[in-house]
């Protein structure tokens, strides 16, 4: 096969990769996710190697690697990067995050604001090259608006922000069984960030969230 363009949209739980040949058209393939920040090297490298290998054709010649997937961020982009320079030696490798890769779909080389929504919502400035202004998303759960823990995403969002009064924000973290960083970090942590906080957040505190401390 000639030369091949290889592209990842990856999130936390799969990830997918589309090979463009100007010959023989689009090719789709699929593999567990893949997250920069949560994953080792050797995770990493295990799932390119054993689940993405086998699914491409013999002797494809790929020149280019485009990455866009959760956590790809430095320094942690760079040891996904090394994994994929361990099977593609040649090529040239990308490894960018999920909001550049919305952008660059989105807007291609002109300016623009690009949005990701779901369970990591996430939105920037693109200047048409690079993003020039980003509002952090906190993490996976914090700016979720699935049905089922939208309450519980919006009194979250409110009390970090410090868009609650402190009565609120007081009660709210009282009946929270860990602080904020600590959720955070277990959220990231973990292969399925929706269910853990389904079944680590106080639901009832988010029923006495009211509205207007939460449009902020």
């Amino acid at each position: 096969m000639e030369n091949c363009t290889l592209i990842a949209d990856s999130g936390s739980t799969k990830t997918d990769w589309i090979l463009h040949s100007s010959k023989h058209g689009i090719f789709e393939y699929h593999t567990t996710g893949i997250n920069a920040v949560r994953d080792s090297e050797d995770a990493m490298f295990s799932v390119l190697a054993e689940q993405l290998m086998p699914q491409l054709p013999p002797a494809t010649h790929i020149t280019q690697i485009f990455f866009y997937g959760a956590g790809c961020i430095p320094p942690f982009s760079h040891k996904l990067k090394q994994c994929l320079a361990r099977l593609f030696p040649k090529s040239h490798t990308e490894v960018e995050s999920d909001l550049m890769g919305a952008a660059r779909a989105l807007c291609g080389n002109s300016p623009g604001i690009a949005c990701i929504l779901g369970t990591g919502s996430n939105s920037c400035l693109y200047d048409g090259k690079r993003i020039t202004a980003n509002v952090s998303p906190l993490d996976s759960f914090w700016a979720t608006r699935e049905a089922e823990l939208y309450w519980d995403a919006i009194s979250s969002v409110s009390c970090s922000r410090a868009c609650s009064p402190q009565a609120l924000k007081k009660r709210f973290w009282t009946n929270t069984a860990s602080p904020p960083q600590t959720l955070s970090r277990r959220s990231t942590a973990s292969h399925s960030p929706t269910a853990f906080w389904h079944h680590s957040y106080p639901s009832s505190i988010a029923t006495a969230t009211p509205r207007a401390y939460t449009a902020c």
